[in-house]
């Protein structure tokens, strides 16, 4: 009944943290109760028996274990949120100083023409607090909060464990919301930090207070091997694997790794830690014949062979995840594989899904925030499907080649539903890559790295060899890989929920269930098979197509979507046949840019694999910078732009032509018109000037896109056209810079709804308090990214409301954890519409 327990226990502590509002204390005061009561009945076997024995049809043990292990799950992660320490409201926006100690390793992005490191990126575990308007600091003993920083131009690179002193500005937890999107706030909640920020740009702003000690090691480890691995066209590989730094896969390499399904070999989990530690049970066990057979020692000679190479996959496992840093997901891993030593201690039959149970027990018992990961779901699921298929009695007696055959295809198979509902496809060529890659990485790959890793602290000569053994060996794995790359690509499916997720798996198990104990005859066990098989494929019609179907868009209408893309620009335009998008959002670094964070994940929730046409107003980057990511990820049919000359230079095209007034496409009914440029309106003197504005109409309703149009080119273009600019929905120019949404502007253009798009707490105060004033001022209701995450309209049919407000994603999304910027006074004003006009439009 444990397992029971457990899985009401896990399920409470993900629904928790789905809740959208912190529970009061008086709800926790009536699940204490409520758990306290069935612990007492259940421990009383009288009591128990009379109570339960009464309504065994109803309530029987299983489901009581169920309810028990749900209202401790509640009890626990209510307290474990309750007491994690976070910074006060005061210390985000203005210089404070801070003292902590040095987390994980640093990462080094690349060095400037100066010779100076551009940027150092770390986590601080934060011991003091002091903010310039307070004299005392405040300060953690217990459970201290941790921060992200960035640290530019640093003139050295701090070290694991070392203490130091820091002058930073600080923002709270926050990352873009969209539809389909990676929740990166999430992430950063899962992995407990508060805020992220940058050390400030000044002489006293870094001080070192205190070395770290033993905690350096690992800084030593990459110290020693960067020699060994440097010269390798593997050396992200290598670092990723040996000790969890991921920041040297290139994007390429990430894009490979992700197309052949085979991502997942790069983070250290159960499996890497599992290889390790089969490797020092191995060694282990090798030893202990040497030692029986060349040495008298006693204590050798009592000790089992079992135990003894036991201990030494414990000592290898745990020196693996110390290599690792004590990661959140290498802990995890480590402990899964401790409990499955724990059964060969204690010399029990190993009970695989008691084992299963109890690590996941002990995992989320340790850090309820676990169930929030991917990886957390995955590998469990993983774990489940390999014990599943191992333990049927044909596959028990089959050879290895088959039961490795066997597992793949069922991790293949069963863990579509969750790789859906995370990245809404699946690659096509994931059951070959990974019947190559796991192979190669579980027996050659991972044993012999770590043996060469072993071997460099003793010879580096030795060391040295292996290592081209190693290059070897690995550049006929990518090369495989690259192959089946391009040979398949993504099956697009489109986005499911957590309730579709648990249905499609919760089908097939209660099947499974059922069909153990209600074997009776051949008749009935054919007719049972059909009767499964039946409910499967039709869960699955009703899970992943059905809904598809029903999103779809009328003839004649439009769905808009501001994505959220932080300080830039991304709308999506869906109609019936066909999707439209205006912009790509800014681009970060060679692995992030709005692509990658927003627009593609959109469209692969939405279901599309193309783009019809894609308008750039113009080069600017934070309107640009996803369209190298576009280009090589989606088919795109029509390409223009404000300054599409800029772009095909950049980009060694020649796909995009000139946005110019007169162009024009209907897709299903809705109109797309270029308004501008025009011969007739000043020369642009900057790139915003020289951005498409863009009207979709349908004969019902209109929305009115500018770029980034500043009232130099608005009001001459609003002379020009006067009531063709007329629009139910604006997106306003430049992000709602002062020198954009000018009154003659608003006046013309006469909208119902303003949206901007804008980064949260961005430095250059966007939205301008003047624009908001001017469209508070004419009473235009209007929304902002920042705040509310992406923003959904429809343009309909309808006479008397052709603009529906479809909602945002921090409303559909709303999650406790979230920062919000009506917390922060000074963001306020920023946050969009009132909690009393957001009613009233939906």
């Amino acid at each position: 009944m444990f397992r029971y327990f457990v899985l009401g226990f896990v399920c409470s502590s993900y629904a928790f943290y789905q809740l959208a509002s912190f529970p009061s204390w008086g709800v926790f005061a009536i699940s204490f109760a409520l758990f306290s009561g069935l612990l007492i009945l259940k421990s009383i076997p009288a009591l128990s028996k009379d109570l339960f024995s009464s309504y065994q049809t109803v309530l029987n043990h299983t489901l009581i274990h169920i309810i028990i292990g749900f209202l401790f799950g509640f009890i626990w992660v209510f307290l474990h949120s309750f007491l994690t320490a976070s910074l006060p409201n005061t210390a985000y926006f203005t210089p404070i100083e801070v003292e902590g100690k040095i987390l994980d390793l640093p990462q080094v992005q690349s060095f400037n023409h100066t010779g100076k490191r551009s940027r150092v990126k770390f986590q601080l575990e934060v011991i003091q607090l002091k903010e310039s308007v307070h004299k005392n600091a405040q300060a953690w003993a217990i459970l201290p909060p941790k921060i992200q920083l960035s640290w530019y131009g640093a003139s050295t690179v701090p070290k694991t464990g070392e203490t130091w002193r820091f002058k930073v500005k600080l923002k709270p937890r926050h990352a873009s919301l969209n539809p389909g999107g990676f929740d990166y706030e999430t992430y950063l909640f899962q992995k407990g930090l508060v805020a992220r920020g940058y050390v400030l740009n000044q002489k006293d702003a870094a001080s070192f207070i205190e070395d770290g000690g033993m905690w350096q090691y690992r800084y030593w480890l990459a110290q020693h091997l960067r020699p060994l691995f440097e010269n390798s066209d593997f050396n992200g590989i290598y670092r990723a694997l040996i000790y969890g730094d991921k920041s040297q896969l290139s994007a390429e390499d990430w894009s490979l790794l992700q197309k052949t399904g085979t991502i997942h070999l790069m983070a250290i989990s159960g499996l890497h830690i599992g290889i390790v530690a089969a490797l020092g049970f191995g060694v282990f066990g090798l030893l202990w014949k040497l030692l029986i057979r060349f040495s008298n020692w006693q204590w050798v000679a009592q000790t089992p062979k079992l135990i003894f190479a036991s201990m030494g996959a414990i000592f290898l496992a745990t020196l693996y995840m110390a290599m690792a840093g004590f990661s959140i997901p290498t802990q995890r891993a480590w402990m899964m594989v401790m409990v499955v030593l724990l059964f060969l201690f204690i010399r029990r039959k190993f009970q695989p899904w008691s084992a299963l149970s109890l690590a996941a027990f002990l995992i989320v018992l340790f850090d309820p925030r676990s169930v929030l990961s991917h990886g957390f779901w995955l590998s469990f699921m993983a774990v489940a499907l390999i014990f599943a298929v191992l333990r049927h009695p044909k596959i028990k007696v089959a050879p290895n080649w088959q039961k490795m055959i066997a597992v793949q295809l069922a991790l293949t198979i069963g863990l579509v539903p969750l790789l859906v509902s995370y990245y809404h496809q699946i690659a096509l060529a994931s059951f070959l890559s990974n019947l190559v890659a796991v192979p190669f990485v579980s027996l050659i790959g991972l044993p012999l790295l770590f043996i060469t890793v072993l071997l460099s602290l003793v010879s580096t000569t030795l060391a040295s060899l292996f290592m081209n053994l190693n290059n070897f060996l690995w550049q006929t794995l990518w090369s495989i890989l690259e192959f089946l790359g391009a040979q398949f690509d993504y099956w697009v499916i489109g986005n499911i929920d957590d309730w579709q997720v648990g249905l499609l798996y919760a089908v097939p198990i209660a099947g499974v269930v059922l069909w153990r104990k209600k074997q009776q005859s051949i008749q009935f066990q054919a007719r049972f098979k059909l009767l499964l098989l039946s409910s499967v494929i039709i869960g699955s019609w009703a899970v992943i197509v059905l809904p598809t179907l029903t999103h779809q868009v009328p003839p004649h209408e439009v769905k808009v979507t501001v994505l959220d893309v932080g300080q830039g620009e991304s709308i999506v335009f869906e109609t019936e046949n066909a999707v439209v998008v205006y912009d790509t959002g800014a681009k970060w670094s060679a692995k992030m840019d709005g692509a990658k964070l927003a627009v593609l994940p959109y469209l692969k929730s939405q279901g599309h694999t193309q783009i019809d046409l894609l308008i750039v107003s113009h080069s600017d980057m934070d309107h640009a910078g996803g369209v190298a990511t576009l280009l090589k990820e989606m088919p795109i049919r029509k390409m223009i732009s404000g300054q599409s000359e800029k772009l095909n230079a950049l980009h060694h095209t020649q796909r995009f032509s000139a946005c110019q007034s007169g162009q024009a496409w209907s897709f299903s009914g809705v109109q797309f018109r270029i308004l501008a440029p025009r011969s007739d309106l000043p020369v642009a003197n900057n790139d915003n000037d020289a951005s498409c504005v863009l009207k979709v109409e349908n004969g019902k309703g209109t929305a009115l896109i500018s770029g980034d149009l500043t009232r130099a080119v608005e009001q001459p273009l609003a002379r020009q056209v006067g009531s063709l600019l007329q629009s139910d929905l604006l997106v306003a120019g430049h992000h709602g810079s002062r020198t954009s949404t000018s009154l003659i502007w608003l006046n013309t253009v006469h909208p119902k709804e303003v949206v901007f798009s804008s980064g949260f707490a961005n430095r250059y105060h966007f939205p301008a308090k003047t624009v908001i004033q001017r469209l508070e001022k004419q009473q235009i209701l209007w929304r902002n990214t920042a705040c509310r995450g992406a923003i959904q309209y429809k343009i309909t049919q309808s006479d008397q409301e052709p603009l529906v407000f479809l909602g945002t994603y921090q409303e559909m999304n709303s999650k406790w954890y979230r920062t919000t910027c009506e917390a922060f006074d000074g963001l306020k004003s920023k946050a969009g519409l009132s909690v009393a006009k957001d009613s009233e439009t939906q």
